[in-house]
């Protein structure tokens, strides 16, 4: 019986020191990591963040813990009272469930990728495009088809708009046929 204990002990001891190895892999792995990984509980309150969270959004752990998911999502996704704690950013979030043994969900846990930088090109790229097109007017479509066609290295290239409000229809803009400009269609 005595050397049954011991073995069983010796059993423990060596689970136990695997498992606190692993968990040191794990956690040097999260802290190591350049991009934020977070998790929630059922509140929506953040229970944990790694220190990338500091380095990309100017934020420490310590003052994230506890704030609500909502205080980070963009003014338009959320209820105006809601203040952020720094800045306004976007991002696009990948997340799980956190389960516990029975299956009950128990939070969330994530990594968030920036795109702040990405939505301020496209606004830029939109609010330039709208304001060329204006200015320039069909030109500036006729200009837009054709590089676009040598860029891609195509024969035709056709840029079109919905030309009524349930979207079934639509009128070309500007027509390159590979060597001179098509008339108008509307489908």
């Amino acid at each position: 019986m005595t050397i049954l204990l011991q073995r069983e002990i010796s059993d423990r001891r060596i689970a136990q020191e695997a498992l606190r190895h692993s968990e040191q892999k794990y956690r040097a792995l999260v802290d190591a990591s350049q991009d934020v990984i977070w998790s929630i509980n059922l509140r929506g309150c953040y229970t944990f963040f790694n220190p990338a969270v500091q380095k990309i959004y100017g934020y420490t752990p310590t003052e994230t813990l506890g704030c609500k998911l909502t205080q980070f999502v963009a003014p338009e996704y959320r209820n105006p009272e809601i203040k952020l704690l720094q800045r306004q950013i976007y991002l696009l979030v990948n997340a799980i469930a956190l389960r516990d043994s029975e299956g009950r969900i128990r939070g969330a846990t994530g990594t968030p990728i920036d795109i702040t930088e990405r939505r301020q090109q496209e606004e830029a790229l939109r609010a330039m495009v709208e304001g060329s097109a204006a200015a320039a007017g069909m030109e500036y479509f006729r200009a837009s088809v054709r590089s676009i066609a040598n860029v891609l290295q195509v024969k035709y290239a056709l840029l079109v708009e919905c030309s009524n409000a349930t979207q079934h229809r639509v009128r070309s803009l500007a027509f390159w046929t590979g060597n001179s400009w098509s008339e108008p269609i509307c489908l």
